[in-house]
């Protein structure tokens, strides 16, 4: 007799194998590791062992046995497929030529049938036959158990096939999401590569071997600039590097100190005048190349948004706090509209001819890293306010790894 109890177990026999093997695959997909055959056999082995354990003694539910017979087929593993032959003509206390005969019927056209619901049909007929065939089972237990037999067989097979794609689909997710990471990555390097390049130009165009004083000032900086470079490259050149913070004891008013002298020449060049609003030393926990490539795009960005009837004007104000510093760049420049402002931290949003999408985005990534936050304001024409709160100490997982 057929119970909510033997189709709750043939469930079971089935399903839970079959989901240990699906969330196998997704595992080692996951982790790029090639799949071995051996472990959907063993599914396939133990969902046979487990109708055995449970159906034994029940002939007209032998039928089930052949349902992982059908998944090795469908696979074309026909090795696979003879072993459950085999084990399920030992097992079953059925006549063995009659089970030969059918597993036969079973193996040889799957070999050269092509179409699955053909294949389908063939076992419907199989099965069919194979219960006729026992002694004293009723019509109504007959078409139970065959709309069962069809039933599981088409979840069985379905639930396979379905897993395996999202598996497979997952897989190739994880491999567009690493690839635009990559695009993402070079195209940083790339951007962070123009300012100290923009910057030697700048110092190579202006550079008069008659002026000494000045030549070996402009020299210097030339080839600071292209030091900054190999340390950009050198960060980009492993996936991921960006995401190290080489914390140092700094001081930020050095820092902007620096950066001035740097831009200097270049504001005079645009007729810009850039402010520093620093009264003392103000120390924090930082990365210096990484911080001053920061501030190098920000001041850049004010030269590239100046209006062109106003001379620029471009002040930073640092202000000291108890456990924080405060950092304001302010321009006069063309500003943003609100529309602008809402996607501008957006990794590749830009507003240039030329513009990469990514200075701001790199920006604001960087402060984030160190535990800061970034915040732009801006009003068409008027001007924009970037304002920018580091912590003076750095975030509690790097206390836990510093050596005392």
């Amino acid at each position: 007799m057929i119970t909510i109890n033997n189709i709750l177990l043939i469930s079971i026999c089935l399903f839970f194998p079959l989901s240990l093997y699906e969330n196998y695959l997704t595992y080692i997909k996951t982790l790029e590791i090639k799949e071995k055959s051996i472990f959907l056999e063993f599914t396939l082995f133990v969902s046979l062992l487990l109708l055995f354990r449970f159906f034994q003694d029940l002939p007209y539910m032998n039928i089930f046995y052949s349902i992982p017979l059908i998944l090795s087929l469908k696979r074309k593993d026909y090795l696979t497929s003879l072993i459950i032959s085999i084990l399920i003509i030992i097992m079953t206390k059925s006549n063995p030529l009659v089970l030969v005969i059918k597993y036969l019927l079973y193996i040889i056209p799957a070999m050269y049938i092509k179409k699955e619901m053909h294949f389908l049909i063939l076992s419907i007929f199989l099965e069919l036959l194979y219960l006729i065939l026992l002694p004293e089972i009723k019509l109504l237990t007959l078409f139970i158990v065959l709309i069962l037999f069809i039933i599981f067989t088409y979840l069985e097979v379905t639930f396979f096939i379905q897993g395996t794609k999202i598996t497979d689909l997952n897989a190739i997710i994880q491999e567009l999401n690493r690839e635009k990471a990559l695009r993402s990555s070079i195209s940083k390097l790339t951007h962070e590569l123009k300012n100290p390049i923009a910057v030697c130009n700048g110092y190579l165009e202006m550079l008069d071997l008659n002026n000494k004083p000045k030549a070996t000032k402009y020299i210097s900086i030339i080839q600071s600039e292209i030091t900054r470079s190999k340390t950009i490259i050198d960060e980009f050149s492993t996936y991921g590097k960006l995401k190290k913070i080489d914390y140092e004891e700094l001081d930020i008013t050095y820092l902007f100190e620096d950066i001035k002298d740097l831009l200097e020449p270049l504001f005079n060049l645009n007729k810009a005048q850039l402010v520093i609003d620093a009264k003392e030393e103000t120390y924090i926990y930082g990365d210096y190349n990484k911080l001053k490539q920061v501030f190098i795009n920000l001041l850049k960005n004010t030269i590239e948004a100046k209006q062109p009837t106003i001379p620029l004007k471009v002040s930073i104000s640092i202000a000291s706090k108890k456990k924080q510093v405060i950092i304001k760049v302010q321009d006069n420049g063309i500003g943003m509209s609100d529309e602008t402002l809402r996607h501008v931290s957006e990794l590749f949003f830009t507003t240039k001819q030329n513009g990469t999408g990514l200075g701001l985005s790199f920006s604001k990534e960087v402060i984030e890293l160190h535990g800061g936050t970034f915040k732009i304001t801006s009003s068409e024409n008027i001007g924009t306010t970037i304002t920018i709160v580091l912590p003076k100490e750095k975030k509690s997982e790097d206390f836990n790894n510093k050596n005392y």
